[in-house]
């Protein structure tokens, strides 16, 4: 029964690592494509990090 809790945290913490590296990768071909809109990328994640702390 540890196995599968243990199992499930490990994919869970996977997804979180892989979807933290997809966004942090969308945003940077965001800023390269469009540096005019670099502001508004770090004013949305601004805007996430208030709302979740």
């Amino acid at each position: 029964m540890e196995y599968l809790v243990f199992a499930a945290g490990a994919v869970i913490f996977g997804l979180f690592c892989f979807w933290t590296l997809f966004d942090a990768a969308k945003d940077a071909q965001t800023r390269k494509a469009h540096p005019e809109r670099g502001s508004i990328v770090d004013t949305e994640h601004y805007a996430i990090e208030s709302a979740e702390h």
